[in-house]
């Protein structure tokens, strides 16, 4: 089994260099693939001084997205080093350690016979896992005017907080993982039919968890390792083109992954423009 650490960039230069001098050395990690989703040129150029070694740079010509660009960079680590592998999906703005890969693969390695999906350290500043959504939970829920007037998260526990509260083992079964960081056998990537290329960005966790339960894999987080994701969630957060490329995304999961019937189809483009009308707002308080 072999450990291929996939890491998708777009124009982050500094922080995706970062990251590869910081774990090339690791023991645990066999080889590194930077796929290069069509930076600038100018940008493009500064990466080409990583490669060599354990490390090989996948520069695309176009940008179509988190799915695409990563699925890229999966079906070349199959091709190179076969469908054993496990992979690791990596944001360029993460931090972790030589122990957390070892953890993540001795869980993954006695937990080899069950159908074991996506295993992810946990997530010391931020959120590592959700539950799934619905589309009444997510419309008036999870989106639009509610959650900036109360914490609804809390209300049916969104983020696992009172189960890992109380949790006396080493690890959680959960329904959807942070894309930060995560670990998936490469033949569950294949069983699967990798990422849903039909996103840009967002929504692209919901819909890799969804395939992996149509196939009954169950995702993991593990409490006994972590991982600095170093995101700025409030960058952008409200911004008017955001958000409509969040509602498209948002579309496409509840259309293809859902059974919406003409009132929910409404109801979805409704929230729509809810969205869009706040994130104006927000735009015109910050100008």
């Amino acid at each position: 089994m072999r450990n291929i650490l996939i890491v998708l960039n777009y124009n982050s230069i500094s922080k995706t260099k970062k990251l590869i001098y910081s774990v090339r050395d690791y023991e645990s990690i066999d080889h590194i693939i930077v796929v290069d989703n069509a930076s600038t040129k100018d940008k493009s150029q500064d990466l080409k001084e990583i490669e060599g070694g354990k490390v090989t740079l996948l520069a695309l010509s176009e940008n179509k997205g988190y799915a695409a660009g990563n699925n890229a960079g999966i079906q070349f680590a199959i091709d190179h080093f076969g469908k054993d592998s496990v992979l690791f999906i990596t944001n360029p703005d993460v931090e972790f350690t030589n122990a957390t890969i070892e953890i993540i693969n001795e869980f993954m390695r006695k937990s080899k016979n069950k159908r074991i999906g996506a295993v992810a350290p946990r997530m010391h500043n931020g959120y590592s896992a959700w539950k799934f959504t619905t589309f009444y939970r997510n419309i008036f829920f999870e989106s639009g005017i509610m959650p900036r007037l109360i914490n609804t998260s809390s209300l049916y526990d969104r983020f696992y907080k009172k189960k890992l509260a109380k949790l006396q083992t080493s690890y959680l079964k959960v329904d959807v993982l942070s894309g930060a960081f995560f670990a998936l056998d490469a033949a569950a990537f294949i069983e699967i039919n990798f990422f849903d290329e039909g996103t840009f960005l967002y929504y692209e966790e919901e819909i890799i968890a969804k395939k992996l339960f149509y196939k009954q894999y169950s995702n993991y987080l593990l409490t006994n390792c972590e991982y600095y994701h170093n995101h700025n969630y409030s960058k952008n957060k409200h911004n008017i083109q955001t958000v409509k490329i969040l509602n498209e995304s948002r579309r496409y999961f509840f259309i293809n992954y859902f059974r919406l019937t003409s009132y929910r189809k409404l109801l979805l483009r409704l929230s729509d423009y809810i969205n869009i009308f706040i994130a104006y707002l927000q735009d015109k308080k910050n100008a």
